[in-house]
């Protein structure tokens, strides 16, 4: 029996690994979409393939693995560029994602993505739980984690968008212990 699918989305900083873990807590299955990207992007994967083939030698280390950091500064400075990245690789995340629910024998899944596509990701979920934040606390919280400089966030927020399809919508800006109340609603709603 498929499970039930949850999607979790959010700008970056917004907590969607907190709620992926939450959920996880409850019994749910919890993927992690960039993990799947991290495997598609390992030499001589899928991904690593058209990354080489479309963008060239110029983003692979020595040791032959993809200079993430050098890409992701360059296509989020040509927002096009990031375009045309995101349509060589999100339909592989996607076809990962599709065989992962397959094969699942848990009750409810929930993957955490960045981008809830209509012809990518967004056709195997069930539901859609967009993470609300303000921009202040996301920018704190991208800081800490990863250290972006500012001008980066920006770049990023600026590529980033909600899924055209939202059906809960949580707010993570006033602390830990009301953003989980908020989660543990959207979970016994969906049992």
């Amino acid at each position: 029996m498929k499970p039930f699918v949850l999607g979790i989305a959010g700008f970056i900083g917004s907590g969607k690994s907190l709620a992926g873990d939450y959920f996880q807590g409850f019994g749910a299955e919890f993927i992690d979409a960039d993990e799947i990207v991290d495997e598609l992007y390992q030499p001589n994967n899928d991904g690593w393939l058209k990354i080489m083939n479309y963008f060239g030698r110029d983003f692979v280390l020595k040791n032959n693995h993809i200079n993430r950091s050098k890409l992701a500064k360059f296509v989020f400075q040509h927002p096009n560029k990031l375009q045309i990245l995101n349509n060589l690789i999100h339909p592989l995340v996607a076809h990962e994602v599709m065989k992962l629910i397959d094969h699942s024998v848990a009750k409810v899944m929930v993957i955490e993505a960045a981008y809830f596509q209509k012809q990518g990701l967004l056709k195997y979920m069930d539901a859609i739980l967009w993470i609300e934040c303000d921009r202040e606390t996301l920018w704190k919280r991208a800081y800490k984690r990863d250290g972006l400089d500012r001008k980066l966030f920006d770049k990023i927020m600026r590529c980033q968008s909600k899924p055209e399809k939202i059906d809960y919508t949580v707010t993570n800006s006033a602390g830990r212990d009301e953003f989980l109340a908020q989660l543990k609603d959207v979970w016994y709603s969906i049992q």
